[in-house]
């Protein structure tokens, strides 16, 4: 799997490479929030900050959700522990002190003859 994954970022890598170089050249104009006149950037630039922007943000909401479920493994392994020391108990429990079931104490089945339709 980890091997598939590699093949599929460098092929994504070549394809961006393949994308610059046939788009070099090419300048956009980009009207800001503050500005009437618009600038003329190199459509490189564009899409490099574009993805980096991307990924900064897709790296900093991974590592809040990456934090999140660190916080619920360690509950769930708390939890484990906790019941892990229940079934040790209850392992260590002398026969003795464990109630013997009476005939009276389970409750009756019915048989398989009187079961309605």
């Amino acid at each position: 799997m980890r091997i598939a994954l590699i093949l599929f970022q460098f092929l994504l890598f070549v394809l961006l490479v393949l994308f610059l170089v046939q788009n070099q050249g090419q300048f956009l104009d980009i009207y800001l929030f503050w500005s009437d006149t618009p600038r003329r950037v190199d459509s490189l630039a564009v899409m490099l900050l574009s993805f980096t922007i991307g990924g900064v943000l897709t790296w900093v909401l991974m590592t809040f959700y990456v934090i999140n479920l660190r916080a619920d493994l360690r509950k769930v392994r708390q939890q484990n522990r906790e019941l892990m020391n229940e079934v040790s108990n209850f392992r260590n429990l002398p026969l003795d002190e464990i109630p013997d079931a009476t005939v009276s104490d389970v409750p009756e089945l019915p048989s398989p003859a009187a079961r309605p339709e």
